[in-house]
């Protein structure tokens, strides 16, 4: 939540301030520098082109691309912010694949668009997430998408799966609407669940069940999909949820053995969301024992951190101060590890985890009020700034943004540090986490 705060700020600068069309940030064409055959023979990774006009112009050759009723290549549009982790680790382990970079250069025009300074894509295609890759022809006409990171081998099927087999949006859609049976649902169902079509994706799921109940890819996938919509508010769909919980449970270990992290990482975060930090911890500790998870750098950090918090929730003292010798200081709150290991008080964990959950619900606020183009600054009557949940005073809050309207200065702080026997505790906005002065 803090994170997704820092976020939204500076798109919201980025946005604010203007943002050049598609296609103007590029003053060189990297294809016409480094040659493109030359790339190829060296194996040396996809080299994109940044320039939309330049890649447009190369789309419209003369050879007619596999199954496509035209002359033209397909563009494909690699839309990144510089704060997206899981962009990065596409460009530094699949872009650079040379497997991957022979048949992009063979299939498709490759194009590279920052997101967060160039918002055209983004706004035109409803792109939610990041990395997202369009596929699109020359007149912007959107043929296909994917919307997360997959490692060569995956991103590879994918390719191959779109213009050799052409399973693409369009077609499998098409095909579905046409002739709707099991067979044909199956793919289309993966198509819409990329791009994050919940509604659909649901259609399609319950049609697949309807027919075959227990078929796996419809079970997993409408459970990604409940998950997703986070209306658990709405009981009819709770129940249903949990109910498809306990059918993959039941068979994590046989039918739904590939499908088990994915499982673990969602209702881990489900039994968060439900303050359930009990079920929470089994399932994190389920995820810690994995090799897949050990060995990922990208999830590895937020399954301890989930982990933390729910000790904290819990107030499990002793096995947090236990766990803490294996965190790093980056993984938790400035001072944290050095606190814990100094307290003697359980309800110590309970009072700093609620005033945690008061700083993310003052942070979601200012998300929604931000959005709204509304005043966030120090005595805006749109937000509304709660009590300490400990010590019942006012938390302090100060905000102010300069011209370009960014933070300048902004400040979220207990005025009762002494209840969490601290010297301080408060917000840093630089860094996303809350800073704790040690006595």
């Amino acid at each position: 939540m803090i994170k997704r705060f820092i976020m939204m700020m500076l798109l919201g600068a980025l946005i604010l301030t203007g943002c050049a069309k598609a296609g103007e940030n590029a003053e060189k064409d990297p294809l016409k520098e480094k040659g493109t055959e030359a790339a190829i023979e060296k194996n040396e990774g996809i080299i994109f082109y940044t320039s939309l006009e330049e890649a447009k112009a190369a789309a419209g050759g003369e050879k007619k691309f596999l199954f496509f009723k035209t002359k033209e290549k397909p563009i494909m549009i690699d839309l990144y912010t510089d704060s997206c982790g899981w962009c990065k680790e596409l460009d530094k382990n699949t872009f650079s694949d040379p497997t991957v970079a022979a048949y992009v250069h063979k299939h498709v025009i490759p194009l590279k668009i920052p997101a967060d300074k160039d918002p055209y894509f983004s706004k035109k295609f409803e792109v939610k997430y990041y990395p997202t890759i369009l596929f699109i022809d020359k007149d912007e006409n959107e043929i296909d998408r994917l919307s997360r990171y997959y490692g060569p081998e995956e991103y590879l099927d994918k390719l191959k799966t779109f213009f050799d087999d052409g399973k693409t949006y369009g077609n499998m859609k098409s095909i579905y609407e046409n002739s709707p049976d099991v067979d044909n649902a199956g793919d289309y169902l993966y198509s819409l669940h990329e791009r994050g079509m919940y509604d659909e994706t649901l259609d399609v799921a319950n049609f697949i069940l309807k027919s075959a109940p227990s078929d796996t890819n419809a079970v997993s996938v409408k459970f990604q999909v409940l998950f997703g919509k986070q209306e658990f508010n709405n009981e009819e769909l709770k129940n249903e949820f949990l109910s498809l919980a306990k059918m993959i449970e039941e068979e994590l270990d046989t039918r739904y053995a590939s499908f088990k992290i994915s499982y673990c990482l969602i209702i881990s975060s489900f039994y968060y969301s439900e303050k359930d930090f009990s079920n929470t911890l089994i399932y994190t500790d389920k995820l810690l024992s994995s090799e897949e998870i050990i060995e990922n750098p990208r999830l590895l950090p937020r399954v301890r951190l989930l982990k933390v918090n729910s000790l904290i929730r819990n107030g499990d003292l002793d096995e947090l101060k236990e766990f803490a010798e294996d965190l790093g200081e980056k993984e938790v709150a400035e001072n944290f590890i050095p606190w814990v290991k100094k307290l003697k008080d359980p309800d110590m964990l309970i009072r700093f985890g609620k005033f945690e959950e008061a700083v993310g619900n003052i942070l979601s606020q200012i998300n929604i009020l931000w959005s709204q183009g509304k005043d966030i600054e120090t005595g805006s009557t749109d937000l509304n700034i709660p009590n300490d949940p400990v010590s019942g005073k006012k938390l302090v809050y100060r905000c102010k943004l300069n011209e370009q309207k960014r933070p300048e200065e902004f400040i979220i702080r207990t005025p009762s540090p002494e209840k969490y026997n601290t010297k301080g505790l408060s917000f840093d906005i630089k860094t996303g986490k809350l800073v704790i002065e040690l006595k």
